[in-house]
């Protein structure tokens, strides 16, 4: 849409919008990928770690010295179901319990860099 053009400057007319029509309802279900690029003090690698039953936290431990989460720190996430994992097990930090949900629910995904 015009207002999120991303390519030209955008300037204020002080001028009302007219109220677009939404949109009819697609016929089948909507999907989408959502991209979280989040700056600043989130730290990925504290999102998303090993969780403690997996081999690679004591690597991931002994990387990440002293920031690394402490296995009470670690909300479980099951990855059994998943192919090609080093590990069965994440944890995701305690305080976004959010993630943990929502990947459990079966609506999203994640993807580590």
């Amino acid at each position: 849409t015009p207002e999120f053009n991303s390519n030209n400057l955008a300037y204020k007319t002080g001028k009302k919008r007219v109220p677009t029509t939404p949109a009819p309802a697609a016929p089948v279900p909507y999907k989408a990928i959502v991209v979280l690029s989040l700056n600043g003090g989130l730290d990925s690698f504290n999102v998303l770690t090993p969780h403690k039953s997996c081999p690679l936290y004591k690597s991931y431990a002994k990387e990440r010295d002293d920031v690394k989460l402490e296995p009470d720190e670690m909300l479980m996430i099951d990855a059994s179901s998943s192919e090609n994992q080093p590990c069965t097990s994440f944890g995701v930090h305690h305080k976004i319990p959010i993630f943990k949900e929502i990947y459990e629910e079966g609506l999203g995904i994640f993807l580590q860099t």
